[in-house]
């Protein structure tokens, strides 16, 4: 019998073990949580995070002990929000290396630099939506709203002239739009979006 823990205290109820993690963790969601809190992560068996492949849909049986590690939904928005500043810093540092290489004359797109600040913005993208599905945007000042949406349609129109660019292989454009567009939104995200968002409180 899986033994399953909020915060490392034993839930005194008998589970269906043929149910998924997933499952399990909608009915923890749904009925054990306050208002303001949330699953911070997940931790099973020798205490390892429960991010393995494939990890949501296997079916509870399968691990000894489950831990929810339950906490309030600030703190989890404020780790996010703190990823994201790094994630943002590594690509604005990627940027200038990769815009730098094609002004100093290689005029040969080096695909897995471009691919990896791809990586990298796919990553914060991510993180972006989670931090919207748990932010009700009843709890965020107009000003916030406004800012937002603006810097959010910025970067999609910009993102969307540099694939444009990369098919075309116009090594000066992408540099540019890099260089002088979308570091300057992603700038904008981490200077003062991102500080703007960990005031937020639920």
């Amino acid at each position: 019998m899986t033994q399953i823990t909020l915060n490392a205290v034993v839930i005194n109820k008998i589970f269906d073990q043929e149910i998924t993690v997933q499952d399990l963790l909608q009915y923890v969601l749904g009925n054990f949580l306050k208002i303001n809190e949330t699953v911070l992560g997940i931790q099973v068996d020798d205490g390892s995070d429960g991010n393995r492949e494939n990890f949501y849909n296997q079916k509870i049986v399968n691990f000894k002990k489950i831990n929810f590690d339950v906490g309030n939904k600030e703190v989890l928005l404020d780790r996010i929000l703190s990823s994201c500043e790094i994630h943002l810093q590594v690509v604005e540092e990627k940027i200038i290396g990769f815009s730098g290489t094609i002004r100093t004359g290689e005029h040969t797109l080096d695909r897995s630099a471009f691919l990896e600040i791809i990586e990298f913005f796919d990553i914060f993208t991510e993180s972006m939506c989670v931090v919207q599905k748990m932010c009700t945007f009843s709890n965020i000042d107009e000003d916030k709203k406004i800012l937002f949406k603006k810097i959010e349609s910025e970067l999609l129109a910009a993102f969307r002239s540099l694939l444009e660019a990369y098919k075309n292989n116009d090594l000066l454009l992408l540099s540019d739009l890099l260089e002088y567009e979308i570091n300057k939104i992603l700038q904008n995200w981490r200077l003062d979006l991102v500080p703007k968002l960990k005031e937020i409180r639920f």
